[in-house]
Formats: structure tokens, C-alpha cells, sequence
């Protein structure tokens, strides 16, 4: 019966669209390169839970447990090579940016170091020629 349960919990989950589904995932942007979508773990979670990310253009972002839907979100910054994820209540992500790769610690609102995060781009942002002519 548990097995059930479980295998029931998991496939709504799945279908289950989440809270901001009509926002559309913008493309890496070579220019910018936090933008984009992102997947990784959180070493107080590891390694069985995994997370997504998507930063935004416009200087937000927003998270949740893959399969589950967004979550949570906030604002996001660089400064060079750093990248923060400052969500509502304050908690956040401190990071370096390298590529496709960013990690670093995560903060409590209070400023506590909770744990390290990794995350790896979802998808890797690709040159593509221009195709005008057709």
C-alpha cells in the first residue's frame, strides 16, 4: 500500500503544474550568463532531493524541488563572477559563476552559512548562426 502512496505521490507531483507555469523559461544569454534555467542540489537535502532554478532577465528568479514546481523565488545580482539569489525572507545563495557551473554557500536571513549548493546549467547556451536568408 505504500509503495502506492508513493508511487501515486510522486506521478501527481510530476503533473502537478506550478505556481508560476505560465512564465516562460528564458534562453541562456551569453551576455548575461546567469540567465538562463538551472538544476543542482543543496548539501542539508543531498543527494536524494534535486532543485531547479530559473533566472530571469528582469533580475529575478524562482526555485522548488524539481517535479514539484516553483516554490520560492527572489531577486538576483552579480558582481563579476559572483552571483546572489536573495529570495523574499532574506535566505540566500552566495556564489561563484564559472560557465555553466555555480556554487558557493547558503545564508539564513540571519546570516548563518546553512550548507553548500551546486548547480549546473539545465542547458548549455549555444552560439547559433544567424538564418536570415531563409
Amino acid at each position: 500500500m505504500i509503495k502506492r502512496w508513493i508511487l501515486f505521490a510522486v506521478l501527481f507531483a510530476a503533473l502537478t503544474p506550478g505556481a508560476l507555469a505560465d512564465r516562460v523559461a528564458p534562453e541562456p544569454d551569453p551576455a548575461r550568463p546567469a540567465i538562463g534555467e538551472w538544476v543542482g542540489h543543496v548539501s542539508w537535502n543531498a543527494p536524494i532531493v534535486q532543485y531547479g532554478w530559473t533566472i530571469y532577465p528582469d533580475g529575478t528568479f524562482t526555485s522548488g524541488r524539481l517535479g514539484r514546481g516553483d516554490s520560492g523565488g527572489g531577486e538576483w545580482s552579480t558582481h563579476g563572477t559572483h552571483l546572489t539569489l536573495k529570495y523574499s525572507d532574506r535566505f540566500r545563495y552566495d556564489g561563484e559563476l564559472r560557465g555553466d557551473e555555480y556554487a558557493g554557500a547558503a545564508y539564513t536571513a540571519e546570516g548563518r552559512v546553512i550548507g553548500g549548493f551546486s548547480m549546473s546549467r539545465a542547458e548549455k547556451a549555444t552560439d547559433t548562426p544567424d538564418d536570415d536568408d531563409h
